[in-house]
């Protein structure tokens, strides 16, 4: 079989897979759809409600970039959060469908990571229009950068979620101690604030986090106002290769075994 041939398959096995996950997480369940957005519009509720009965405004702009500020930060930790999680546990619950040979494990984590991508995306559009629509939102100011930065921080989600995903294989239990770990990130990758607002020797502490690094990257490429000082572009997308390059090798490595269950 040429390799043309093989990519064939395998983009119609991945698109088949998405068509798949689509209708397990959605079609079935139709609050499904509503959740998506429900999630992150909640969140900014919740958060707009705190910092307003703290009396702090926005660290970007006035009051009124509240719900873009907080736009801005809950979006792409999601797509994080969410991609890792999905990815992670893609095997456990695919199990029956790694008795064809058409499919592999490789094609059911990318299916989950896609949906999970394309999911965020449109759930970023909408809440952003909702909000432009009542005036809470300004144009964006580099739309290609903000694909950047949303993509970074995909793929290094993408990256951790591969390598979960195998370890979880040896140790079933994982996923909670990986949840455990992850819950705290939620305080310190820059969803509530901005890391020009830090002290200097917390900003010292919180720069080595990768995540906050594309969480202001996001938000630089949004705002027209803000430009973050301490971003560090290439810090986050070596984290990008690494994860992607050990997580991949992982999978290649498990996947027998990952048939075997």
């Amino acid at each position: 079989m040429s390799i043309l041939s093989a990519l064939s398959i395998q983009r119609r096995v991945v698109h088949a897979l998405i068509l798949r996950e689509t209708r397990t997480r959605f079609d079935r369940n139709k609050l499904g759809y509503l959740w998506a957005l429900f999630e992150p519009i909640t969140y900014i509720a919740v958060l707009i409600a705190v910092f307003s009965a703290m009396g702090r405004s926005s660290p970007i702009g006035n009051d009124d970039s509240l719900p873009m500020f907080f736009l801005t930060g809950l979006v792409p930790w999601l797509l994080f959060a969410h991609t890792v999680n999905k990815v992670m546990e893609g095997i456990a619950s695919n199990k029956t469908l790694l008795a064809y040979p058409q499919v592999t494990p490789f094609d059911v984590l990318i299916s989950r990571g896609i949906l999970e991508y394309v999911t965020m995306i449109i759930v970023f559009l909408i809440v952003y229009f909702v909000l432009k629509l009542f005036d809470y939102a300004l144009p964006i100011e580099s739309p290609l950068q903000v694909l950047f930065a949303f993509s970074s921080l995909w793929l290094f989600a993408l990256g951790l979620g591969y390598l979960n995903s195998s370890i979880k294989l040896y140790f079933p239990s994982f996923s909670q101690t990986y949840n455990a770990i992850q819950r705290p990130f939620f305080f310190v990758s820059g969803i509530f604030f901005i890391s020009d607002s830090l002290t200097p020797s917390l900003r010292e502490v919180a720069l080595y986090n990768p995540i906050l690094h594309g969480i202001e990257w996001f938000r630089s490429a949004v705002f027209i106002s803000y430009e973050s000082q301490y971003v560090d572009k290439y810090y986050l997308l070596s984290f990008v290769f690494l994860f992607l390059a050990v997580g991949m090798s992982a999978e290649r490595v498990s996947r027998k075994y990952a048939r075997q269950l």
